[in-house]
């Protein structure tokens, strides 16, 4: 199998579009590097599997889009692949002076509304599934699911000619990995855009954080009511 190779800017354009009304999402574990130096490698692997498989699977039930897990960070969307979409294509003719995609306000926020409350959908359910486990034998704590999110446009792109994947860059994925960064345990913090979009959910206003590069941002959080556990995940 030949590698596929970047050979000009315009076959890179061609691969990049810019999207609105996208909902971004970041999930990590807390305490996971405690839980980690607890528990031996495989069984950290064994875990981490059977917790991102459960994951995968929710994807499809909530029209989620996977973008990528790094380390025991899951990171995903609703707006690029799956959802509603919006995407900016400039008209090559520019006979009619517009774009080609040209977006209306009222079906943009329709969109926007409908991927966040997708992806709200999906994070419950994945901070549900990840308390569905037993604590592997060696291990004090059991790592917590903390979820970031944020809605606005970004870009879809391949970066590099090796190893390509498919990427989203934009102020949109930087502001949700805030949110994560900035979140609680077994919550959902998310931003002003995010509660105007979806305004029903039971949303707990905090106090302004500082964000750098973005001044004082208003953020908010919903806390997950967590079922009782079912089945375990992980199995020792």
């Amino acid at each position: 199998v030949h590698n596929f190779v970047i050979e000009s800017w315009e076959q890179l354009r061609s691969l990049s579009h810019r999207h609105f009304g996208v909902c971004i999402m970041f999930a990590e574990l807390d305490d996971f590097m405690t839980f980690s130096a607890q528990v031996d490698p495989p069984r950290v692997m064994q875990y981490l599997n059977a917790l991102f498989l459960r994951f995968d699977g929710l994807c499809d039930e909530n029209d989620v889009y996977k973008v990528e897990t790094v380390g025991d960070q899951y990171v995903a969307a609703v707006g690029v692949v799956t959802g509603k979409m919006h995407n900016e294509e400039v008209d090559q003719s520019h006979e009619m002076g517009t774009r080609s995609g040209e977006i209306r306000s009222g079906s943009l926020r329709d969109a926007s509304s409908f991927n966040t409350k997708q992806m709200i959908g999906f994070a419950k359910a994945i901070v549900d599934g990840s308390r569905r486990d037993n604590t592997p034998e060696g291990a004090d704590v059991c790592p917590r699911l903390r979820v970031g999110i944020h809605t606005g446009p970004c870009m879809s792109g391949i970066v590099g000619t090796k190893n390509l994947r498919f990427c989203l860059f934009g102020d949109t994925m930087n502001t949700a990995a805030r949110m994560e960064q900035k979140s609680i345990a077994e919550c959902i913090h998310a931003t002003q855009d995010v509660v105007d979009l979806v305004p029903d959910e039971s949303w707990e206003k905090r106090k302004k954080i500082d964000f750098k590069g973005k001044g004082l941002m208003q953020t908010y959080l919903s806390l997950i009511h967590i079922s009782e556990p079912t089945r375990p995940l992980y199995i020792s």
